[in-house]
């Protein structure tokens, strides 16, 4: 019997060598297409900027606005919240631009008048060299919420007194309530003493003064005015109500609608 041949061992060609980490290195694209990502996430952030800018919204008080006026003096500012407080002092506004201010209730948020009265300095023929409240210069348009507007019961008969004065400028007052523009004693029957008025004068000049769901009281000689061929005024859902009797020879009036100028 032959014995079989014994086993060759198994000849297998040798492996290629591996390729080195240079050769397999696929070409750097990723950064280039990985840049202009990271390049943009800044952009990005850049237009939503805008968005968080100054809205217009103005609380007072606080720390850029501590009072009334700094808030209305600022042009950034179409519209203004004032916390609930008494706010004494007078307010000026000269704003073309249309602004709001709203409180947080009548009789929560007062803008009360000073014991001193500085003189506006506007340039009018009727009851020149006033002292106010609250006045607006010409062109201004504001609208004016939830507040009292309290005149101290402090006016005098040798001044031109109003709780409100809009000259050839435009306010809408809505859930307003104006009180005590009047004086005392001797100074109570003064005519020259105004809750709130629009006058206009000038060719061509309007101002107006719109009153909703308010309430006039406590004043001494006229409630609410309408001065000049411009001056337009409207009142809805708003109750008036004087001081009381006055002497006998003063004039009583709670809605005068003047027209002469001069």
């Amino acid at each position: 019997m032959m014995r079989p041949a014994p086993a060759r061992p198994l000849s297998l060609p040798p492996l290629p060598p591996l390729p080195s980490a240079a050769a397999t290195a696929r070409p750097v694209r990723t950064v280039s297409t990985w840049i202009p990502v990271l390049r943009c996430a800044p952009l990005l952030g850049l237009v939503a900027l805008p968005t968080l800018a100054h809205t217009g919204l103005c609380t007072v008080p606080e720390a850029t606005h501590p009072t009334i006026q700094r808030a209305v003096d600022d042009v950034r500012c179409t519209e203004i919240a004032l916390k609930e407080q008494v706010y004494t002092g007078q307010v000026s506004i000269n704003r073309p631009d249309a602004i709001t201010i709203h409180g947080v209730g009548a009789g929560r948020t007062v803008l009360a008048s000073p014991l001193r009265r500085t003189r506006s300095t506007q340039a009018t023929t009727f009851l020149r060299n006033f002292t106010y409240v609250v006045q607006l210069r010409p062109g201004s348009v504001v609208t004016l919420s939830d507040v009292t507007i309290d005149g101290g019961s402090s006016a005098r008969c040798s001044e031109n007194y109003f709780g409100i004065r809009a000259h050839n400028a435009r306010i809408d007052l809505e859930g307003v309530v104006i009180e005590n523009v009047r004086g005392r004693t001797t100074d109570f029957a003064c005519p020259n003493v105004i809750a709130a008025a629009a006058t206009a004068e000038g060719t061509g000049a309007s101002a107006t003064l719109g009153v909703t769901r308010s309430s006039v009281r406590a004043f001494q000689q006229i409630g609410l005015l309408a001065r000049g061929a411009g001056a337009t005024l409207t009142v809805k859902n708003t109750v008036l109500r004087g001081a009381g009797t006055q002497v006998q020879d003063s004039v009583f009036s709670g809605i005068d609608r003047g027209r002469s100028e001069g």
